[in-house]
């Protein structure tokens, strides 16, 4: 247990870090230096030093908004197993607990945006609903099937020992379709291009940032802090679906079959810590591959934001067709 949550911590605090690696990669396509990877970093310190301003229009949903929104994702993140290892948290049904969770720290940033009265952000409140609705059923249908090959309702069930792997019976193509269809949602839910653009400031296309723009101090970086755990959670999901324990088993042909108890290590040690770098690894791709996407395309017409959404979900009953066992 007390692995599980010091590992944990380490992802929580570098998650900033893991952020910058899209600025980095988009600069890097493009000839540019870009920023700092410690740059989240120092705009989240001047965003907690500087001070607050409320409007007068407010009432306590906006303030308490951000703080629930963050309380949400950080008691998601202790149910996420992390490169292989048990999460902390874990019981029958946390599937559907987890999602609700997520939900309900964006029913409460939505209630803030509309809570400021102002028509331009009840406008983008009604986009992130509308986008998230479609996202939801994408998701829902993709734990359906993880329930149908498992016969199990916890997160960790899916991927802990490659349990998912293990119970499927057409094991690459249904997995790559399935991780694809996390990918969309994580292009959606964390408003990143070509369904958002976090950097846009064109009014008739801003979704995700409208709602925030009455937002400032340490309740903004609240927020950004938010945004990076949020893009953790869902990049972790696609690393955890990429690592089955055959692949690392494959992949780091150094550690001993036979049980090793000598010395100061052993197989249960070097396992888990060898399962971690691989997780950190795909990890990190993921990050990258946001950077290349949002280097290789621009952001779509609203309109098209729906048919890009749900064409994840073509894949996911593909995956759900090819896994089928009659």
């Amino acid at each position: 247990m007390m692995r599980q949550l010091i590992l944990l911590l380490i992802f929580i605090i570098i998650s900033p870090l893991l952020y910058a690696i899209i600025s980095r990669t988009k600069a890097f396509l493009v000839g540019k230096k870009g920023i700092p990877f410690l740059f989240n970093y120092y705009t989240l310190i001047k965003l907690f030093r500087k001070n607050v301003i409320y409007s007068k229009t407010i009432t306590p949903i906006f303030k308490v908004a951000p703080i629930i929104n963050l309380s949400a994702i950080l008691l998601v993140l202790m149910f996420l197993p992390l490169g292989n290892l048990s999460p902390l948290l874990s019981f029958k049904g946390d599937v559907l607990f987890i999602f609700y969770l997520l939900t309900l720290g964006k029913i409460f940033m939505v209630l803030a945006g509309v809570d400021t009265g102002s028509s331009f952000e009840g406008m983008g409140c009604a986009r992130e609903v509308f986008f998230s609705a479609l996202g939801e059923i994408v998701l829902f249908l993709i734990f359906i099937m993880f329930y149908r090959l498992t016969n199990q309702l916890e997160l960790s069930s899916y991927f802990v020992e490659g349990k998912l792997i293990l119970h499927s019976k057409a094991t690459l193509i249904p997995i790559i379709f399935i991780s694809i269809a996390l990918f969309v949602i994580l292009l959606l839910e964390n408003a990143r291009v070509p369904v958002d653009d976090p950097l846009t400031h064109l009014e008739l296309t801003m979704i995700h940032e409208v709602m925030i723009l009455d937002y400032s101090g340490p309740d903004l970086g609240i927020i950004h802090l938010t945004s990076q755990l949020k893009m953790f959670f869902y990049a972790a999901l696609i690393s955890n679906l990429l690592m089955p324990v055959t692949s690392v088993m494959s992949i780091v042909p150094i550690i001993p079959v036979m049980p090793v108890t000598s010395g100061m290590f052993s197989v249960d040690v070097i396992l888990p810590f060898s399962q971690l770098i691989v997780f950190t690894a795909i990890l990190i791709s993921v990050y990258v591959i946001v950077g290349v996407v949002e280097s290789s395309m621009g952001r779509y017409q609203l309109k098209r934001v729906p048919k890009f959404v749900l064409s994840s979900l073509v894949l996911v009953v593909l995956a759900t067709i090819l896994t089928w066992r009659g």
